[in-house]
């Protein structure tokens, strides 16, 4: 009885191992932006999107690690955003990041990391809304970071 448990543990453990392992590639990082513009405020121009499709290889796999957020002022410096709001950053509308209100200065509040993305398209968004004609004085910019690793079946 004992010598068929330990067999059929054995067969299980090597059943377990056959998904492949992961092996380090790089580190990766995706950028999104939207630049200072003199459009206006208008109740039909009030929400800012940037979104890129992002491809990731045959036998690869992302391990998305954070988000962060700047702003650019005028002068080339990062700054505060001046009239925004709802600012979300999300991976095919699954947010990894929200929360930032110019008003109130307060950082994302949904943070799912690690996020684990098999290989295929996917849509990165940054998106967020603009609270006043001034909202053109920041360039915004994001970035997500992660790792890529090779599948090593």
């Amino acid at each position: 009885m004992k010598t068929r448990i330990l067999i059929l543990l054995i067969a299980i453990s090597l059943l377990g191992n056959a998904q492949g392992d992961l092996q380090f590639s790089q580190v990766i990082g995706v950028d999104l932006y939207y630049p200072a513009e003199d459009a206006g405020w208008s109740s039909n121009n009030y929400l800012k999107v940037n979104e890129i499709q992002v491809t990731i290889p045959e036998g690869k796999i992302w391990k998305i690690t954070s988000a962060s957020i700047g702003f650019k002022n005028t002068d080339g410096e990062f700054d505060t955003p001046y009239a925004i709001r709802e600012l979300i950053i999300s991976i095919d509308n699954v947010v990894i990041y929200s929360g930032y209100s110019s008003s109130s200065i307060s950082e994302g509040t949904e943070h799912i990391y690690p996020l684990w993305l098999g290989s295929g398209d996917y849509n990165f968004k940054l998106k967020y809304e603009a609270m006043s004609a001034s909202y053109d004085s920041s360039e915004t910019l994001a970035k997500v970071i992660g790792i890529e690793f090779n599948v090593i079946q």
